[in-house]
C-alpha cells in the first residue's frame, strides 16, 4: 500500500462514506452530525485521500478567538502511514490562516495518538502504549454526540491520574456541570463536544473550560 497523502475539504457527498468511518469506531455519528460541521465550518472539515482512496476525516471549528479541534479517525489500513499528521497540519495551517488559537496544541504532530478504555493494568501495558503521545480515557458520562454500551465512570480517572505519566484526556459526557467532579478525580485535560458546540454562547462555554482547567494545572 503506498501514496502521497493529499487533504481536501471534506463535501456533502462524503458524508455517507464518512459515517461509514466513524462507524468503525463506534461514534454513533449521524448525516446531522457532519451537516452541522459544514454549517459551522465549511472550510475547515477535512477529508485525506492517498491510493485513490478516501483514507481519514477531521474537523476544526473556531469559536471566536478560539478553536476546537474534534479527533482524528484513519482507515485501519492506513493508520501508521501519516494519514493523521496530514490531517492535523491541515487543521493548523487553517487555523493560523484565520488567526484562531488551540490552547497547549503543537504545530507538529509527533507520536501515535491512542483513546484506550478499560482497565489502568491494560493500558499502562508497554505494547499499548509504546510510541504513545497522548491517551483518551473514558467514556466517563452518557453523551449527547455518541453512542456508548459501557461506562468507565471516574474510577478509570482516579486510576489514570494515579499511575500514568502521559497526558490522558477525559472524555465522554464531559460538560461545566460535570467538570468539578473531573477535577476531583484528578482529570485534568478533557476532551469535549457538545458541550461547547451546542452552547448559547460557544466561545464563551470554550473559555470558561479553559479557565477552569488552568486554575487546575496538571
Amino acid at each position: 500500500m503506498a501514496g502521497a497523502v493529499h487533504v481536501r475539504h471534506l463535501k456533502r457527498e462524503d458524508i455517507s462514506w464518512a459515517i461509514a468511518l466513524t462507524d468503525t469506531e463506534a461514534w454513533g455519528y449521524a448525516a446531522a452530525d457532519f451537516e452541522r460541521l459544514l454549517d459551522l465550518e465549511p472550510e475547515g472539515v477535512f477529508l485525506a485521500q492517498a491510493g485513490g482512496a478516501r483514507v481519514g476525516i477531521t474537523a476544526t471549528t473556531t469559536y471566536g478567538p478560539l478553536a476546537y479541534i474534534g479527533a482524528v479517525i484513519v482507515e485501519p489500513g492506513w493508520r501508521g502511514k501519516h494519514v493523521g499528521d496530514a490531517l492535523m497540519r491541515a487543521c493548523l495551517d487553517f487555523l493560523d490562516l484565520v488567526g484562531a488559537e488551540v490552547p497547549s496544541a503543537s504545530t507538529r504532530a509527533r507520536g501515535t495518538v491512542l483513546h484506550l478504555t478499560g482497565r489502568v493494568t491494560e493500558i499502562r501495558s508497554q505494547a499499548v502504549l509504546d510510541g504513545a503521545s497522548y491517551i483518551g480515557v473514558g467514556p466517563t458520562f452518557p453523551s449527547k454526540t455518541k453512542a456508548f454500551q459501557e461506562f468507565s465512570g471516574l474510577e478509570l480517572v482516579r486510576q489514570a491520574h494515579a499511575e500514568i505519566r502521559l497526558p490522558a484526556f477525559v472524555i465522554g459526557g464531559i460538560d461545566l456541570d460535570r467538570l468539578p467532579e473531573v477535577l476531583a478525580a484528578g482529570g485534568r485535560r478533557v476532551a469535549v463536544s457538545s458541550a461547547v458546540c451546542a452552547a448559547a454562547d460557544p466561545c464563551q462555554a470554550a473559555l470558561e473550560f479553559r479557565r477552569r482547567l488552568e486554575s487546575n494545572p496538571p
